[in-house]
């Protein structure tokens, strides 16, 4: 809390501060609210009624920000998730029902490794042919074994897990630019997940939100085979000699393409470049 010596003597200066503790108090109070709408939309699209006896593990397929849900936003749920429960069950003696859900769903990973690398609409072509007649199929064996498997039994539980998220399991059939899984983002992740003890004493929401942001734009270049330091030391330099607002898109990782000039390992303007402009290099005067 202020001391009385701490604040300004001029009544402008005064009224200045205490409108912008105001409006830190109005974005504090936003934020709160907002994630409050978001645990409460979230348990309810994940769990229903009985979240507090739901999967955790849910938590990874149904997170959706309420702010942007709308008929064009549909959530994409993970086949991974979904073969693990019935792999967990094979593990524990013989489970014919489960090793067969296992070996189908296999086959639908087995053609998306033939797949990948190849454009989205031929990712999509090929799903539409080959994969859609398996998901289809599937469906008739999902409902035809969850009226014979006792509900409450493992299996049971597993069947109706992939029942419930049936519509989102499907999605990656829509869109050649959607994966089967979210196993990519999980790696992706995992790094952040294990250093997140380092960013829990941020100082201040900006502070995290300035964290969050490097660490997506670091992770972005690794799954473009970018070296993060030299594209943020090419960036900060780009922005520093001037690029322009309006073509901020050039800059992003996927658009960053290390040029040697001269030595290996250079670093900045003179070494690198991004596609359509090339940093103009400063001289020191």
């Amino acid at each position: 809390m202020l001391d009385a010596a701490d604040l300004p003597d001029d009544i402008v200066a005064l009224k200045a501060m205490l409108i912008a503790a105001q409006a830190r108090e109005v974005r504090k109070d936003e934020r709160i609210e907002r994630l409050e709408k978001l645990v409460a939309a979230f348990k309810q699209a994940a769990f229903g009624r009985k979240s507090e006896k739901a999967d955790p593990e849910q938590f990874d397929l149904a997170l959706e920000d309420p702010d942007r849900v709308g008929p064009d936003i549909r959530l994409a749920y993970c086949w991974a998730h979904a073969r693990r429960k019935l792999v967990d069950i094979t593990r524990t003696g013989t489970a014919p029902i489960a090793e067969d859900g296992v070996k189908r769903i296999g086959e639908l990973y087995r053609i998306e490794a033939e797949l990948r690398g190849l454009s989205a609409e031929a990712r999509f072509a090929g799903r539409q042919e080959r994969s859609a007649p398996l998901i289809a199929d599937m469906r008739t064996w999902l409902t035809q074994h969850r009226a014979r498997v006792a509900g409450k039994s493992p299996l049971g539980e597993a069947l109706a897990y992939i029942a419930k998220h049936w519509d989102g399991l499907c999605v990656f059939l829509t869109d050649g630019r959607i994966e089967i899984d979210n196993n990519s983002v999980e790696r992706t992740i995992r790094p952040i997940a294990l250093n997140r003890k380092n960013a829990l004493f941020a100082g201040h929401d900006a502070g995290a939100e300035n964290w969050a942001t490097i660490a997506s734009l670091i992770e972005t270049c690794k799954l473009n085979g970018a070296d993060p330091f030299k594209y943020l030391s090419a960036t900060l330099t780009a922005l520093i000699n001037g690029h322009k607002q309006g073509q901020i898109a050039e800059l992003l990782p996927w658009n960053f393409l290390a040029v040697e000039h001269g030595r290996q390992g250079a670093v900045g303007p003179e070494a690198f470049k991004f596609s359509g402009w090339q940093a103009s290099a400063r001289s020191d005067p």
